[in-house]
């Protein structure tokens, strides 16, 4: 790695470590002066109900902070965090809100006031605990990134692909490292296909996986591989067997943070042979 790239990771560990507090201190700062707010409340202070300006004011910066806090949180924590994590994180921002929405709509509030509050309010709840379900539907699933099409999706589209095969809808777990699948046409067409994960530590740039195909292939196949998801990597097959298969990855630049690259790949044979020829 060369000086330039040392600093330049430097730099981005030390953004990332910033967002990240930032993020997670605010989230503690949110629900921390929701609970001081609702005590008072309870103590017997805050009885005086808001105008409707200052009270749709707060509705609206609070939802506008909670959305933030947590668009940024699940994304920060996306494929890295397990479900209780998650799901303590999101519950937090929410116990916050409940607490400032108690607090601040006590009796004697005007009515349009209220439902203009807790309209805010039940609209960001809404849009988050509807983020966090995508986010992983079982808590620690990851979403592809920029918007791309899911592994599933780029592996059906895949040009190999003689008929779609049956994967998930979406991307599998992290503490998947491997998924496939194997079936055989009725002309003998033999094929495995799938994904495949390589973990990536925080400064790495260089890295291989393996497949092994079992039963292997009658000859060798013709494989086809595309990256998914994580760090932009350039991808080389490095080996290619009827038993297996190697591939040598190496990140456009060093990981910032731990991290994964998740391939999708075909390999496939004509052959009407499943296992090679006995000696």
């Amino acid at each position: 790695m060369t000086t330039l790239e040392k600093k330049a990771l430097t730099e981005k560990q030390l953004a990332s470590g910033l967002v990240e507090t930032a993020v997670f201190g605010g989230t503690g700062l949110l629900l921390l002066s929701g609970l001081l707010v609702g005590e008072r409340h309870w103590a017997g202070a805050l009885h005086n109900p808001l105008p409707i300006a200052a009270l749709c004011g707060l509705g609206a910066g609070l939802a506008a902070a909670a959305a933030a806090l947590r668009g940024l949180g699940l994304r920060l924590q996306a494929g890295r965090s397990s479900l209780p994590r998650r799901l303590l994180f999101s519950a937090g921002i929410s116990v916050a809100l409940l607490c400032f929405g108690w607090a601040l709509t006590p009796p004697g509030t005007s009515a349009a006031g209220r439902s203009f509050f807790w309209l805010l309010l039940l609209a960001e709840e809404t849009w988050g605990w509807t983020t966090f379900r995508k986010s992983g539907k079982t808590g620690t699933q990851r979403v592809s990134r920029d918007g791309l099409p899911t592994a599933s999706q780029k592996l059906a589209a895949s040009p190999l692909l003689s008929a779609p095969v049956a994967l998930p809808e979406e991307v599998p777990r992290p503490e998947v490292m491997q998924h496939l699948t194997r079936r055989k046409s009725a002309a003998g067409e033999e094929e495995l296909a799938g994904w495949v994960r390589m973990p990536v530590a925080a400064g790495q740039r260089n890295g291989n996986v393996h497949v092994a195909f079992c039963p292997p292939f009658s000859r060798t196949p013709e494989l086809a591989v595309e990256q998914v998801d994580g760090p932009e990597a350039r991808i080389k097959t490095a080996q290619l067997f009827p038993y297996g298969v190697r591939l040598d990855l190496k990140l456009a630049v060093a990981a910032t943070q731990p991290d994964n690259v998740l391939l999708s790949f075909s390999a496939k044979t004509s052959s009407h042979e499943t296992h090679p020829p006995a000696l």
